[in-house]
């Protein structure tokens, strides 16, 4: 990242007016070195609270391709424990929840969904650590059932980004550097760790099926989980691909880091 990116705690929280900027900023950057600018980007800022949803915030994002193929895509803002689930698919009672993924409070956070797109990619662009957004660093958990035919219960597929276990030593060296003196930059995390960046993941892929069958990740929700304290916020942008005409799930099917 060439530009300086603005903080992004103020006295009151998370500043979502300068994580709008910041998305901009990232995601610019996985155009040009990831999809060689194929695709056009129009924001519509600013991040925004999202009361109602189990996320903390968002913002739509137009997302054009060649050949005229347009939908809106989304900036989301996890906190700890924040999900994108809904009880549209499985409500309350259908599904054994694990301990740890149970909450009093919106508890369909953690509900997966039925996908009916053909492909859904998300760009993870970076997370707040002590106040000073890290471009490309996180670790979101996509969710799933345990068998699609009978669901039982909710399991994990994926880590999103990078692997828990290496996310959580990114966090502590960022904080053990903060702790002695001063926050690292994000080019010696990469070299220290050997990151890769950007890392786009693939969280659908049903690519050939029809609505009524299930593809890859499908159902699923993606869940920030509290196993890594001390992130003040971890931001990614969803794209779900529902034209099978559009181009723009082939790139992104080739650009994706496999899952793991």
């Amino acid at each position: 990242m060439t530009v300086p990116l603005p903080p992004c705690i103020n006295d009151s929280g998370l500043d979502l007016t300068a994580l709008s900027v910041v998305s901009q900023l990232v995601v610019d950057e996985f155009n040009q070195i990831l999809l060689a600018k194929q695709l056009r980007y129009t924001y519509h800022p600013p991040i925004s609270r999202t009361e109602a949803k189990p996320n903390y915030a968002r913002m739509e994002v137009d997302i054009c391709s060649g050949g005229g193929f347009c939908r809106t895509g989304y900036n989301i803002v996890f906190v700890s424990a924040d999900g994108t689930g809904d009880a549209k698919t499985y409500v309350d009672g259908t599904l054994k929840i694990p301990e740890g993924l149970r909450f009093d409070e919106k508890p369909e956070r953690v509900y997966p969904r039925k996908k009916t797109c053909v492909l859904e990619a998300v760009y993870n662009l970076g997370s707040v650590i002590e106040g000073k957004f890290y471009p490309g660093i996180t670790s979101l958990v996509e969710l799933t059932v345990d068998d699609v035919k009978n669901p039982q219960t909710i399991v994990e597929l994926y880590d999103l980004g990078l692997p828990k276990e290496v996310f959580r030593g990114v966090v502590k060296f960022i904080r053990e550097r903060g702790q002695s003196g001063e926050l690292p930059e994000i080019e010696e995390v990469r070299k220290e760790f050997s990151l890769q960046y950007p890392i786009l993941n693939l969280t659908t892929d049903r690519r050939g099926l029809r609505n009524d069958e299930f593809g890859e990740g499908d159902p699923h929700t993606i869940f920030s989980s509290e196993d890594v304290p001390y992130v003040d916020a971890q931001m990614v942008l969803f794209d779900a691909i529902t034209d099978p005409n559009d181009g723009t799930a082939g790139l992104y099917a080739e650009k994706a880091t496999p899952t793991v």
